[in-house]
């Protein structure tokens, strides 16, 4: 197979050779594929957070092709005024944002290599203290050996998973739609049945290209907002964009990827008025579902099912094999289906004594902040009368999607037990 070279970019701004060999490696992804490692998301999210970029860029030797990306960056973790330590991250984790899944990209055949080939480059890096990757369900697991070395303390362990529900199509609609949950078709046939009895004119379609611009993303926002309000349901639906900066990140990349068949917008229109939208992403053979949003007084008609159904069909038109219904398994997800992608994330660290202590003391922070947020979230989910499962406080599922915020940090685990001395 040849040998591999690794490299850190330490720029969010790369040059036109390497986007274009950074785009035909996403490509090459196989269903279920990530969309959010597109360089358009990760570009675009280093920037509007302004974050310390960490490109690593595998390489063969040989032929001096790209067959590796993983993008990192460096976070500063603080304990109140105080600079506690620095970690080099997968993009996407650290804090909830739009970017849902973090991740790596590996050519064919080349992932095992090319995950020893990242954590070899980046543990013991100077800039941090600790590093963590993210590995899909067939990208294997963290070995080992890959943070053994001469430095008096080396560990690696792992920290979190992120389970999304996800959806195999068939090939036709009608077949699809016939496999689905009686519980999902009967509420597409309400929702399609009530529009049609609706007294005004309605209609469903779908914003791509040039039409998924900055105006239709501001009315995106504005029915998220409205949807966050709503109380409808009994369900607590936080606002995932009350952060301007999350807005700003929809407004910069969601037009670029939209112009290359990557995001679109499905909304649903009554009398000329958009009541409600529904935003999706593709990748290789993957629609993948991201948030919604619709006017309170819709909610009757069931408006998120019935785009999402469009989103379903539109794949199976498109020849995608999956969909993908964002990290978080909960009620409304688990009724389109009960299969599970799961992704898992790895710490890993090289260094003095120090790193023990450093980061001992940010896994029990972690574990506070992770007990603290699945109390919250079941407190704001009590007032539903059939609430979905909330997060566990400890390691075993991370949600990223918009209608949850993450709790991110290592597992309860005791430090003591997985740091290995020399």
């Amino acid at each position: 197979m040849g040998t591999l070279s690794v490299s850190i970019v330490r720029s969010s701004e790369p040059d036109d050779t390497l986007m274009d060999e950074w785009v035909s490696l996403f490509h090459l992804q196989p269903a279920p594929a990530n969309p959010f490692l597109h360089p358009v998301w990760v570009l675009g999210w280093l920037r509007t957070y302004d974050l310390e970029s960490a490109l690593v860029l595998v390489r063969r030797t040989d032929t001096g092709a790209l067959v590796g990306v993983a993008p990192m960056f460096v976070q500063q973790l603080s304990v109140g005024p105080v600079k506690a330590a620095r970690r080099m991250i997968p993009v996407g984790c650290g804090f909830s944002s739009p970017l849902e899944m973090p991740g790596r990209l590996a050519a064919p055949g080349w992932g095992r290599e090319v995950s020893r080939m990242v954590v070899g480059a980046t543990i013991g890096d100077p800039s941090a203290d600790w590093c963590e990757i993210s590995l899909g369900e067939d990208q294997g697991w963290f070995e080992p050996e890959w943070a053994f070395g001469d430095a008096p303390v080396s560990f690696g362990e792992h920290v979190r998973s992120r389970a999304c529900v996800m959806l195999t199509v068939e090939s036709t609609w009608a077949a699809t739609r016939s496999a689905l949950k009686r519980n999902v078709k009967e509420s597409i046939r309400r929702s399609t049945n009530r529009l049609a009895k609706h007294p005004g004119c309605t209609e469903v379609r779908e914003l791509t290209g040039a039409d998924l611009d900055r105006a239709a993303l501001d009315r995106f926002l504005d029915l998220h907002r409205s949807r966050s309000a709503n109380d409808s349901s009994g369900i607590d639906h936080h606002d995932a964009y009350a952060d301007v900066r999350h807005r700003e990140l929809l407004r910069t990349v969601l037009p670029v990827l939209a112009r290359e068949g990557l995001a679109s917008m499905f909304e649903l229109v009554i009398d000329g008025e958009v009541v409600a939208a529904q935003l999706a992403l593709r990748a290789p053979g993957t629609a993948y579902v991201h948030s919604s949003g619709f006017l309170p007084s819709v909610w009757n008609l069931g408006p998120t099912t019935l785009l999402q159904s469009e989103v379903v069909r539109t794949a199976v038109e498109r020849g995608d094999a999956m969909v993908n219904f964002s990290p978080g398994p909960s009620v409304s997800k688990l009724r389109w289906s009960e299969t599970l992608w799961v992704g898992h994330d790895f710490a890993y660290g090289a260094g003095g004594r120090s790193l023990a202590a450093r980061y001992g003391v940010f896994g029990a922070l972690s574990t506070v902040k992770a007990a603290r947020h699945a109390m919250q979230f079941t407190r704001r989910q009590r007032k539903s009368t059939q609430p979905p499962a909330a997060p566990s406080a400890g390691r075993s599922v991370e949600v990223g999607s918009p209608s949850v915020p993450a709790a991110d940090g290592p597992s309860p685990r005791q430090v003591a037990g997985l740091v290995r001395t020399g």
